[in-house]
């Protein structure tokens, strides 16, 4: 397996992570905010649909981007000595 092919597999693992990390994040923080909507009557006033919205985007881009990142350079910290790769 040379550079392109373990760079490239290290790119697939860690959008797949990510996305399913994401997903996660995304229910969560969806949960959270709309139970704090409902529940919290200082958010009903002062947080609207916008904002709401952003809050659960926030966390999930959050999520995906260090999940990506993390799993990406695990990825290559295996490969980096992997003799395999080495050419």
């Amino acid at each position: 397996m040379g550079h392109k092919e373990a760079q490239a597999e290290c790119i697939r693992e860690g959008t797949i992570y990510a996305a399913k990390a994401s997903g996660i994040a995304a229910v969560i923080s969806t949960v959270a905010t709309l139970g704090a909507v409902r529940y919290v009557p200082w958010v009903t006033k002062n947080i609207n649909y916008t904002g709401r919205a952003l809050i659960v985007s926030a966390a999930t881009l959050g999520t995906f981007i260090i999940t990506s990142e993390q799993t990406i350079l695990e990825c290559g910290r295996r490969h980096y000595d992997d003799p395999a790769v080495k050419s």
